[in-house]
């Protein structure tokens, strides 16, 4: 791919993000202005109104995306119950999971202060748009790095394994994703 079409697409990509952001935060700031709660339905149409919810607190903003120590803790068992783990893999396996749990956080931190940069700046009187710009390449770098752990773990995870499980490895881990997928938001009801 030729770094004209390369800045193209990045350009393209930027606006879409800058856009969604806007949209996103507009909504948001709508919805205080208006006061208005929305209603949602589960999937069994059962309404539920909002305002009726407890708020987040910051400490919930915080770890809300971020992984869970249980979750590991689960994700662990289950690489040992269905890939028939030794002692000493299971050892390995919990030191590397730990490492990059780790690290996710940190990086998940760091995301968190870059999008909160980003939404003041871009409700700043004075919006320096050079800054917005940065600010969502700052934030891109950083889901680049998630990604790029991501893989670096799991090719140290295949790493411990023998060939044996590798050869469930992959099934594993695509049905590790789907039990770990976050549920659907319920659809928004118009009043």
């Amino acid at each position: 791919m030729d770094i004209f079409l390369q800045k193209k697409i990045l350009i393209r990509v930027i606006i879409l993000l800058t856009i969604l952001n806007v949209v996103s935060i507009g909504a948001f700031l709508c919805k205080s202005f208006l006061g208005n709660s929305p209603t949602y339905t589960t999937d069994s149409h059962t309404r539920i109104d909002m305002s009726k919810q407890q708020p987040d607190t910051n400490e919930n903003f915080a770890t809300k995306d971020a992984p869970k120590e249980k979750e590991i803790r689960e994700l662990g068992d289950i690489l040992e119950r269905e890939l028939h783990l030794s002692k000493t893999q299971v050892v390995q396996i919990t030191e590397l999971r730990s490492k990059y749990y780790k690290k996710d956080k940190e990086l998940f931190k760091k995301m968190k202060g870059k999008k909160q940069q980003l939404t003041r700046e871009i409700f700043n009187k004075n919006t320096d748009e050079k800054l917005v710009i940065s600010l969502i390449k700052d934030v891109s770098v950083i889901e680049y790095e998630k990604e790029m752990m991501r893989f670096e773990q799991i090719k140290e995870l295949k790493t411990l394994c023998t060939p044996e499980q590798l050869d469930k490895f992959e099934d594993l881990m695509r049905e590790m994703k789907e039990y770990f997928k976050p549920p659907k938001p319920p659809s928004i009801r118009e009043k």
